[in-house]
């Protein structure tokens, strides 16, 4: 066989393979149009059915027209008829006074923007965002707002990645980045090449908490925005969340140095106790309070169904098991007041 012959061969050899990946590809892709185009697989109704007393906002996983889009279920039945928003978001939060909803817009270019919803759902300002959308938040009484957003790398407890968390009032000024604050841990200022804040949660007009951290050690860390400082509160935990009661935090932290494993536990802001909660298969970081007793949280399923989540619940105070709140779900936010909204 000549050298000429010998490269057709290879020539055609490749373009064979090239032709049969993609071909799979176009099968695939039509494939998976189809899954996301196939009707709501849960009972649908009207927002306002829902919306009128305690009700829990997420985002929805199910494979089928609603994948991607904000739904809105009762609290006191979360597996019965859902509301489905015109509305898809990364990540979706939302109170009584109003939410936020992070969309990352794939083109050529990627571009990343923030939402802020009305407490109707409807959009009242965008605004950009510096990076990946990780979570977003508003203070209980809607007047702020904050966002972190993964600027380098991938966010884990290696530390090898950069967040961008700020902190604005709606429709008003930006307190900026909070990597920017300064800590203090027992009274002593820390100074990082690197800091990274996010999990923000907020407890008054002025005082949130958060997880500062750089390199493999993060901090539960009290903050406030006039001084533009972050206080230290405890040692190795993440993403906290405030009870609504103002008084304790929920987190999530490792079992062991070097383990992927995560134990929730529960922090006294009047005794300082920490208690650990039996443990729990989280996959994600946001965790939300129920009420004064339960929390709820995501959990991506295994297997074929990878690309679903469903939102658990579980008691703070050890008693009985995880049970699944609502299926094929995710990024839950608990409002625990009427709203009435009405989609748009």
């Amino acid at each position: 066989m000549s050298q000429r012959t010998r490269i057709l061969v290879v020539l055609l050899l490749s373009m064979s393979i090239l032709g049969t990946a993609v071909g799979y590809m176009i099968v695939r892709l039509r494939h998976e149009r189809a899954v996301l185009s196939a009707p709501p697989s849960a009972s649908i109704t009207d927002v306002a059915a829902v919306t009128t007393g305690p009700h829990i906002v997420f985002r929805s996983t199910a494979r089928d027209s609603t994948y991607g889009k904000v739904g809105v279920a009762t609290v006191e039945d979360p597996d019965g008829p859902r509301a489905i928003l015109d509305l898809s978001c990364d990540r979706v939060f939302a109170t009584a006074r109003g939410g936020l909803c992070l969309v990352s817009d794939r083109g050529v270019v990627t571009r990343y923007k923030v939402l802020v919803l009305d407490r109707a759902f409807g959009v009242v300002e965008e605004k950009p965002l510096s990076g990946m959308p990780k979570e977003g938040t508003i203070s209980p009484d809607g007047t702020l707002a904050s966002t972190t957003t993964i600027v380098n790398g991938q966010c884990d407890a290696s530390g090898s990645f950069t967040t961008r968390t700020t902190v604005w009032r709606i429709r008003g000024r930006s307190y900026g980045a909070l990597e920017d604050f300064a800590l203090y841990t027992g009274g002593e200022r820390k100074r990082f090449d690197r800091l990274n804040v996010w999990g923000v949660t907020f407890a008054g007009n002025d005082t949130f908490y958060a997880t500062a951290g750089s390199g493999e050690r993060t901090w539960l860390v009290r903050g406030s925005l006039s001084a533009r400082r972050l206080d230290s509160v405890r040692e190795d935990a993440e993403c906290p969340t405030l009870s609504p009661d103002g008084t304790r935090i929920v987190y999530r932290k490792r079992e062991g140095a070097s383990d992927n494993t995560w134990r929730l536990a529960v922090h006294d802001l009047r005794t300082g106790n920490e208690r650990i909660l039996p443990s729990v298969p989280l996959t994600d970081d946001e965790v939300e309070w129920l009420d004064d007793d339960h929390i709820v949280y995501g959990l991506s399923r295994k297997g074929g169904q990878a690309a679903m989540s469903d939102i658990w619940s579980v008691s703070v105070e050890g008693r009985g098991s995880p049970r699944l709140f609502v299926p094929a779900a995710f990024s839950p936010a608990v409002v625990r007041e009427a709203t009435g909204g009405t989609q748009r």
